[in-house]
């Protein structure tokens, strides 16, 4: 357009050739396939060869709202007990071991039976996602089989491991106040300590682990 005051003949006023507000023209800059720092299409496998006779040329509309989610990702939140996530908000950080068949099939076995993975996986949150702590076996097996979410929740490998070691009955604790006992009972979301001292008392799980007050012995 610029060059058209080169061109011989050609009026001053036919230089002020500029694009009118309003004007649905197609611009490579608007396409949603188009690469800006490097002129670069995924479509035609190489560089852009323009917008007006293009094939591909897609112009995304975006809305207002969605515009500011783009702008502003939007943070996952901790909860409190088990929840049902997405399997497409989970991402993996650490290199996990495939797990053996022996163990596949034995969770699969489960979810053929039951519907769903018998036990949580666990994770923490991740900017916009949840990062896999725990439980890489259940999460590959959620895969495999194509679930949408899986139950979930909150915490770490370490912690995950705690609590597994506390719900199993006849454990050893040792607790700062009560001394010494053992796990009588696993309830839901508690367990039962039966104190050498003949004491009994309930406490809640999430708390042992968190706070540490029980030690396992």
């Amino acid at each position: 357009m610029s060059l058209a005051s080169k061109m011989t003949g050609t009026v001053w006023h036919v230089e002020k050739m500029t694009r009118q507000e309003g004007d649905s023209r197609r611009h490579r800059s608007r396409c949603i396939y188009y690469n800006k720092s490097d002129a670069y299409c995924p479509k035609v496998v190489g560089k852009c060869v323009g917008a007006a006779h293009c094939s591909y040329y897609t112009e995304e509309v975006v809305t207002a709202k969605q515009d500011l989610q783009r702008k502003k990702p939007s943070q996952v939140e901790a909860f409190e007990g088990v929840k049902m996530i997405s399997v497409s908000d989970i991402v993996l950080q650490e290199k996990f071991l495939e797990p053996a068949k022996t163990k596949v099939d034995k969770v699969c076995e489960y979810y053929n039976a039951h519907g769903q993975i018998d036990k949580p996986i666990v994770v923490s949150c991740y900017g916009d996602k949840y990062k896999l702590e725990d439980k890489y076996l259940r999460f590959y097996v959620a895969k495999t089989v194509g679930l949408k979410k899986v139950p979930a929740k909150i915490g770490t490998k370490k912690e995950n491991e705690l609590e597994e070691k506390l719900c199993k009955i006849g454990v050893r604790v040792k607790h700062i106040k009560f001394g010494l006992g053992k796990i009588d009972k696993v309830e839901e979301d508690n367990i039962v300590v039966l104190f050498d001292s003949g004491k009994s008392i309930t406490f809640k799980i999430s708390l042992c682990v968190k706070n540490g007050f029980l030690k396992l012995m």
